[in-house]
């Protein structure tokens, strides 16, 4: 492909970069530009319609990463970003794209780099072919997410099962040794069991998750039947919760026990971090056509390099913590359509920010 486009640089006497655009649109699934500033597409084919959904406008002045998805758009950016524009190789990547009805549609993205002698920017424009990638291999695909996934997931629970194994283990063999320390054994013995209990609860929901239950909900009424709920915990922790609440309702279509389920996770968290006494701020407004809930600790903070880590399976920065119940809260707002950010600073504190598409 990229040679086909190449050699037109030698037989087409060209002016206007949209005329190559205009032919290469017809012969492929769709094309889009990459212009100098930050990857913005200034221009999309028409046929990019039957593909991503989106019309062309829709997609102008938009950064080609805003279309990626969560996953791929760390690869593509730094492939991209140690291209040197001279160089004359293209590259190719298999990518997820966002269709405007909010689906991922596999597609292989190849990258040219104009080289054209008379066309303006020459050393900052690129072009992008896009091609949805074919069934079987979109299939091959989605089996080998799935493989890395289980392969994660197995290893994370080999690792936090063997502990209070091994625990087990060593304490009936103390317990045949020592009759007189029985009881003794046999507390910390449960204790043990009941971490075991508690990591095969939280995978149970993760493998099978419960029916959905969406409605209509406050934003506001939401977070805090969560805080009745936490409110010894807070107490004996000596943390006041600020709360700093838009005047109007945030209303968003979602399942209440869910969005219950991560913003307790979250205050939990928060109030984990928190060696002593302090604040949680907790601010619910709306940005956009999102209703957001930020929960601020004043916390220990998380190191920079670990907060990509964060939502992964059994990564966890608490001592006692197995990463499951942050790994389900980023699964819900997902399933919501929305989002979890994170921002963190080593002894000041953490701020978790949720983020869901309001209701119309």
């Amino acid at each position: 492909m990229g040679t086909l486009f190449h050699g037109a640089e030698e037989t087409l006497d060209v002016t206007n970069i949209e005329q190559v655009f205009q032919i290469f649109s017809s012969v492929f699934n769709s094309v889009v530009t990459k212009g100098a500033n930050q990857g913005v597409l200034h221009y999309v084919s028409e046929n990019v319609t039957s593909i991503l959904g989106y019309t062309p406008e829709e997609m102008k002045g938009k950064r080609i990463t805003s279309f990626l998805h969560e996953k791929d758009r760390k690869d593509i950016f730094i492939n991209c970003k140690n291209t040197p524009f001279e160089q004359k190789e293209d590259k190719l990547f298999t990518v997820r794209l966002k269709k405007k009805d909010g689906t991922y549609l596999w597609t292989e993205i190849t990258v040219i780099t104009l080289r054209f002698l008379d066309i303006p920017m020459k050393s900052k424009e690129q072009l992008y072919i896009i091609k949805e990638v074919p069934i079987d291999k979109e299939e091959n695909l989605l089996q080998n997410d799935k493989l890395a996934v289980i392969g994660q997931l197995a290893a994370g629970i080999a690792h936090e099962i063997r502990n209070p194994l091994t625990s087990l283990k060593g304490f009936i063999q103390l317990m045949r040794s020592d009759k007189s320390f029985n009881e003794q054994y046999l507390k910390i013995m449960d204790n043990e069991i009941n971490v075991v209990e508690s990591i095969s609860r939280e995978l149970m929901v993760l493998a099978k998750p419960q029916p959905e239950d969406f409605k209509l909900c406050d934003i506001q009424t939401i977070f805090e039947n969560c805080m009745t709920l936490l409110e010894g915990e807070i107490f004996q922790k000596r943390v006041k919760i600020i709360r700093k609440y838009s005047m109007e309702k945030i209303t968003v279509l979602c399942d209440e026990q869910k969005i219950k389920q991560v913003l307790i996770n979250l205050v939990k968290n928060a109030l984990d971090a928190m060696e002593g006494p302090g604040n949680i701020t907790v601010k619910i407004s709306k940005r956009g056509n999102h209703g957001v809930i930020s929960i601020k600790d004043e916390g220990v903070g998380i190191p920079n390099e670990l907060i990509d880590k964060l939502g992964k399976p059994f990564f966890t920065t608490k001592s006692n913590g197995n990463g499951l119940g942050l790994m389900m809260s980023f699964k819900i707002i997902e399933e919501h359509n929305g989002k979890i950010a994170v921002k963190s600073e080593p002894g000041v504190g953490t701020v978790f920010t949720i983020s869901i598409p309001l209701h119309d």
